[in-house]
């Protein structure tokens, strides 16, 4: 993207070994229910134009659900970027072997 401007000043703070999590929420007016999707990959990858600084992305949440449930969506957004956050949390992410881990 020739648009892309990297964040250097927060690329500064961020450890050269950091992988990132992704938590997109998506209100649409097509879903009646909310639902959550849940991605580790295997392998951390880098996926241009996803983060306004350049790092391989492990972790990828997405929220989608109906447009009159937006705020609702946002906490849950909020409440995934915590345990994102949280390291018992994310060790947890990490060391889960299968989807019901």
């Amino acid at each position: 993207n020739l648009d892309f401007k990297e964040n250097t000043k927060f690329k500064k703070k961020v450890h050269g070994k950091a992988e990132a999590a992704s938590v997109l929420v998506m209100p649409v007016d097509f879903v009646s229910k909310p639902k959550l999707v849940f991605l580790r990959l295997e392998a951390a990858t880098e996926l241009p134009g996803l983060l306004e600084v350049k790092l391989r992305s492990r972790f990828i949440v997405l929220i989608i659900g109906p447009a009159d449930r937006h705020l609702h969506l946002y906490e849950m957004g909020r409440a995934m970027s915590a345990c994102m956050a949280d390291d018992v949390c994310r060790e947890l992410f990490y060391a889960a072997k299968n989807k019901d881990d």
